[in-house]
């Protein structure tokens, strides 16, 4: 009987172990302590990072607004947009004809500052100022 419990709490630990700290087992969609300080970190990311060009209130500044951006190019589409736009746009016609459109300033390249997990909180920030 000790044997179990012991085999048991190993399993518990062990899952608990492996499994990534954002990940939910139940359905509840909820705003849970955890999106709250993504949309914090998110928005210091924009702020720092994003908000001298774009907007997300559909005003105009130096590049356009990124009001509903979710709506209109999927997330991975976008970070690697954002990442690097002028090697994106070599591989992807959409990026491409993205960039020969716009009448601003090139786009900063994030590559090197800003990791995936760090421009994904960036979407959702502004995703969460766009509903």
């Amino acid at each position: 009987m000790k044997n179990i419990f012991v085999l048991s709490t190993l399993c518990c630990i062990l899952l608990f172990a492996f499994t990534e700290p954002n990940s939910n087992f139940s359905s509840h969609k909820g705003n849970t302590g955890n999106d709250s300080l993504e949309l914090k970190r998110g928005e210091k990311l924009f702020t720092s990072n994003c908000s001298l060009c774009h907007s997300i209130n559909n005003s105009k500044l130096i590049g356009p607004t990124l009001f509903e951006i979710e709506k209109k190019h999927e997330r991975v589409w976008l970070i690697n947009y954002i990442k690097n736009d002028e090697k994106f746009s070599k591989i992807d016609k959409t990026a491409h004809k993205k960039r020969e459109q716009s009448s601003f300033v090139d786009h900063q390249n994030f590559e090197e500052f800003l990791s995936d997990n760090e421009i994904s909180l960036i979407l959702k920030y502004i995703k969460s100022k766009s509903e």
